[in-house]
């Protein structure tokens, strides 16, 4: 196979992707935007959206409530996840998919949209807990 027959695959195949993304987009733009003017009702710091393949990523900052409020508006607008908000919600940062039908296989662009939340905390601080003596030995570098 030659350079430019190669050229012209890659090039076709990017091109085929690039169809078959924007026909995701087109067939659920609806749905994403129901689900982003929802999330704008919250007062959590959106900090970065992406879109990769059939998932969107969204990260945001904010206190527990905040974090409470998000997984409260997903299950409301119709979407819910493999995971609990249990303890989890306690520590400095959390990730969580929000899928709509229970389905938690991600099958490409026939798949509805697919949300992968990552949420840092805001209001964590490092507190002291005790105190721990440990034994440790000492060295000194002699030379004879």
């Amino acid at each position: 196979m030659n350079l430019h027959r190669i050229i012209a695959t890659r090039w076709q195949d990017e091109r085929n992707a690039y169809r078959e993304k924007k026909a995701w987009i087109t067939r659920y733009q609806t749905e994403i935007a129901r689900v982003m003017d929802i999330l704008e009702d919250i007062e959590a710091s959106l900090i970065r959206v992406e879109f990769d393949s059939s998932t969107l990523d969204l990260n945001y900052s904010g206190n527990y409530q905040i974090l409470k409020a998000i997984f409260r508006l997903f299950r409301h607008a119709g979407y819910s996840t493999d995971d609990h908000t249990g303890d989890k919600l306690k520590i400095p940062s959390h990730t969580m998919w929000f899928r709509k039908d229970g389905r938690f296989q991600v099958t490409g662009y026939d798949s509805h949209p697919v949300f992968y939340v990552q949420f840092a905390s805001t209001s964590c601080k490092q507190i002291k807990i005790g105190t721990r003596t440990v034994e440790q030995p000492i060295y000194e570098t002699v030379c004879e």
